[in-house]
């Protein structure tokens, strides 16, 4: 049965690293978990559903009867990673397979939209899963946070660059105000990501 050769795989790929942590989330005891895995004992179907909600994945996708495209699997990649973490700054507005546009937010404010494009976040995706493949969820929230914010601020440091060099009007300067505010608040999120980071990797 497909369904004990996806656990491990799906389950390792959403992060967690042994099967105990899994039956943890799963609120079952650790031998029942592992004879899933092992194919000793089958789950019944309300166990299969709560394995592939946990996972954030179908349950087609858990028992190998379908196959996702690509453009689905890096949603629930980029799902998985943000439903992870307990910071709200991002949430994906769109997905297609040409662009992702994501809202980023501070303290339920939001703050601005910025498009990426699918390739490159998926690229990004697979050098984390090649890089990091014990800490997948953690390195793809992190790294594509900090992508994103890169991405929002670009356009912004180069209006407020240039800008400052020349004469601006008051109107002028209200938008030089505007980018100053957004650029800020950006720099702000991407401090407490940092912070957040380095607490992870000292436990």
């Amino acid at each position: 049965m497909d369904l004990q050769k996806n656990l491990r795989h799906y389950r390792e790929l959403a992060g967690y690293k042994t099967a105990k942590d899994f039956a943890n989330a799963l609120n079952i005891p650790y031998n029942t978990y592992t004879a899933y895995e092992n194919q000793k004992r089958e789950p019944k179907l309300d166990m299969i559903v709560k394995i592939a909600n946990i996972l954030n994945i179908s349950t087609d996708e858990l028992l190998g009867r379908t196959v996702v495209n690509k453009t689905e699997q890096l949603k629930n990649k980029i799902i998985s990673a943000l439903k992870h973490s307990n910071d709200k700054y991002f949430e994906i507005k769109n997905i297609d397979s040409g662009m992702i546009t994501f809202t980023i937010n501070n303290d339920d404010e939001k703050i601005i939209d910025v498009e990426i494009r699918t390739k490159e976040f998926s690229e990004l995706i697979e050098m984390v899963e090649n890089k990091y493949k014990n800490k997948i969820r953690e390195d793809i929230y992190y790294l594509s946070c900090v992508t994103l914010i890169q991405k929002a601020l670009s356009p912004m440091i180069k209006n407020i660059l240039k800008m400052s060099h020349t004469t601006i009007n008051e109107t002028d300067f209200e938008e030089f105000k505007k980018y100053i505010l957004l650029a800020d608040k950006l720099y702000e999120i991407k401090k407490k990501l940092k912070e957040k980071r380095n607490k992870q990797k000292n436990k």
